[in-house]
């Protein structure tokens, strides 16, 4: 049952995928369910993707960050978690001038 869930929800991100390429969320969801059904090489892709479109998205830097420490890939391990570091530095100051990035975040999470 579990993994034909997360089947279905693949099904409905490529959809949504079709619609909207340029959502690093599906992306991110996408790489969630890949995760959850042991499709490794889908899970970064989607990943990736998600990174690519929202550079700043600290959920999937932080994700690609613990992919990369599972497969003993430490030379992208630190370069995600360096990133992801770098955001929540940021998100995190009192000077922040990256004040959208959450509220960009937030924008992906309602689509």
């Amino acid at each position: 049952m579990y993994k034909k869930n997360n089947y279905q929800a693949l099904c409905i991100l490529n959809e949504a995928a079709e619609s909207d390429s340029a959502s690093a969320l599906i992306y991110f969801l996408m790489a969630e369910a890949n995760s959850r059904i042991g499709d490794t090489a889908n899970t970064e892709l989607n990943l990736l993707k998600a990174v690519k479109l929202f550079p700043d998205y600290p959920a999937a830097n932080l994700q690609l960050c613990n992919f990369y420490k599972t497969r003993n890939d430490f030379v992208n391990k630190i370069k995600y978690n360096n990133r992801y570091e770098q955001i929540e530095k940021i998100l995190n100051s009192s000077d922040n001038h990256y004040s959208g990035i959450a509220g960009k975040e937030a924008q992906y999470i309602a689509k």
